[in-house]
């Protein structure tokens, strides 16, 4: 199988990577292939004739895109067409996020919940979802949440919550926001189920995420101490009185597969078993 990656050097593209030795990949970062240039997007793709498409290219930086939709929408929507535009009669999946959700249901969203993001990136992921189901048939989007791994492809820290706090309680107090709930998401279970995808070619809407639901507080917690430090430094605090973020957040969005158990794929282990298994990497890459 021939497997087409584009925003290959981030922290979910270095833990696909190795799982793609079995298979001929093309691993493409943002310095290789700009998805926002359409003319690059359909000569690359056409050249490398892939058999599956995982497109992950996006600009995550929530508080980024509310400053610079422009640039979010070039990059999100955009790209994401161009990418699905010159896929021709390859399989694509599409990453995409809890942050279409507003996080006000009071439950786990599953596959077939209304969405109604709060925050530019969450549109534009959302516009870019319709987008390639304009463009092509042959897809499957698989949304996830609360990302977090050791590296990027080039080796280097990858940047994420995990990293933030372990590296915020070495400093003294932390203030975490206690009232946002999600389902951290470890990339190396995320890049087994999209290989999984990929293998059966299996289109539709799944929601592929480490299972359970934590606060920003308890998980905060619980990666001091699952890094043997003092989850004490941690202080609970409200997103009204935290430090103001360009962005809203959803509130309460874990995600829960019910559509991606319903096809028979094994469901993402959950987040806590996850955490212990991504630490000692992630304390490695420092």
């Amino acid at each position: 199988m021939r497997v087409l990656v584009t925003g290959a050097g981030g922290q979910f593209g270095a833990e696909l990577a190795p799982r793609l030795a079995a298979h001929d990949a093309v691993l493409l970062d943002h310095e290789t292939l700009d998805v926002t240039d359409p003319i690059a997007v359909e000569g690359v793709l056409e050249s490398a004739g892939p058999d599956v498409i995982i497109h992950a290219a996006a600009w995550t930086d929530v508080d980024g895109c509310e400053v610079d939709p422009g640039r979010a929408r070039a990059t999100n929507v955009d790209g994401t067409r161009n990418v699905a535009a010159a896929a021709g009669a390859a399989f694509m999946i599409f990453i995409s996020t809890d942050y279409v959700f507003d996080g006000t249901a009071g439950r786990a969203y599953t596959e077939t919940d209304e969405t109604n993001p709060v925050q530019v990136y969450g549109r534009t992921k959302l516009e870019a979802e319709q987008a390639a189901r304009g463009e092509t048939a042959s897809l499957a989007i698989a949304r996830t949440a609360w990302l977090y791994g050791a590296r990027t492809a080039t080796g280097a820290p990858a940047k994420n919550f995990v990293a933030s706090i372990l590296r915020g309680a070495a400093r003294g107090p932390l203030d975490v926001v206690d009232d946002q709930v999600g389902s951290p998401t470890w990339t190396g279970d995320l890049a087994d189920a999209v290989l999984a995808l990929a293998e059966r070619r299996m289109s539709g809407m799944f929601h592929v995420a480490n299972a359970g639901a934590v606060s920003r507080y308890d998980f905060a917690r619980a990666i001091l101490e699952g890094a043997g430090r003092d989850p004490g430094v941690v202080r609970a605090v409200a997103t009204k009185d935290a430090t103001p973020r360009a962005a809203a957040r959803p509130p309460y969005a874990p995600l829960d597969g019910v559509g991606w158990r319903s096809e028979g794929f094994d469901p993402l282990p959950e987040w806590r078993d996850a955490l212990s298994r991504a630490l000692p990497g992630i304390l490695d890459a420092g």
